[in-house]
């Protein structure tokens, strides 16, 4: 599949691929990537059945993955870095593992290999957004309102509310393919295989309040990442680059550099 991507920075520079979350999309890192773009040549995928990439039935990590290594191959990436967030940090894991010798640096955000402690939260947010046809509003306010009722957390309405487009007619719609994302949420929040070792800096960061990753998590990755090592974001949750953006933004670009 050709995934839809944005980039921020000019070509010339090293490269960094930043995968987003589940429910996520390019969009939700462009403040941070016009940071990077500094100093990277920042590239921001839409994982396929989000954002603008194409709908498929199929939405698992097998697939994901091979999304990813096909635009590496069309971009020609050689030595990049990598960073993902959530399922993004899933898909990350795996696409380091699988060519070690072409990611430069690896920041894994907030998920461990294991499986996902927010299944249900992500379950019920697809469920919530699936509930409400959004032809029948005229306004994203409106959209926005009757969401928060549903899920009930303002900051997961916002960055959902993201997910919302207009078509040519001006109707509005969903972005991403509930239905695929649903039907295969259990190997989304599922625990994945790691296999091979990668031998260069990882960095795994975490959200002070979050519980997405556990100890036996960080057991597991050890054993592959070699020279893994972790941080916590203060004042975050599981969205820890929006939760505390400033925090997330200096750690990672040091690293990175």
């Amino acid at each position: 599949m050709e995934l839809y991507y944005r980039t921020e920075g000019e070509p010339g520079k090293p490269s960094l691929l930043i995968l987003h979350g589940l429910y996520g999309m390019s969009d939700n890192w462009v403040s941070l990537a016009r940071r990077y773009a500094a100093s990277f040549h920042v590239i921001l995928p839409d994982l396929r059945n989000h954002g603008l990439s194409p709908h498929h039935p199929v939405h698992t990590y097998e697939v994901m993955v091979q999304d990813i290594e096909a635009l590496i191959h069309k971009l020609q990436l050689d030595d990049f870095n990598l960073m993902g967030h959530s399922m993004g940090g899933k898909v990350a894991m795996l696409v380091a593992l699988r060519n070690p010798e072409k990611v430069r640096r690896l920041i894994i955000a907030d998920i461990g290999p294991g499986p996902t402690p927010g299944a249900n939260l992500h379950r019920n947010i697809g469920q919530a957004l699936l509930s409400i046809n959004p032809l029948r509003f005229t306004s994203r306010t409106e959209i926005g309102k009757a969401l928060l009722e549903t899920i009930g957390n303002p900051a997961i309405t916002q960055l959902m509310l993201k997910n919302i487009a207009k078509d040519d007619t001006g109707r509005f719609h969903w972005k991403p393919n509930l239905t695929a994302i649903l039907n295969h949420l259990d190997n989304i929040a599922g625990a994945i295989r790691l296999e091979g070792f990668y031998t260069n800096p990882a960095l795994l960061l975490k959200g002070e309040s979050s519980d997405y990753v556990k100890e036996e998590d960080i057991d597991v990755m050890l054993q592959h990442f070699i020279l893994l090592r972790e941080e916590t974001i203060p004042q975050a949750g599981h969205w820890l680059h929006a939760d505390n953006p400033e925090a997330f933004f200096k750690i990672s670009y040091q690293f990175f550099m």
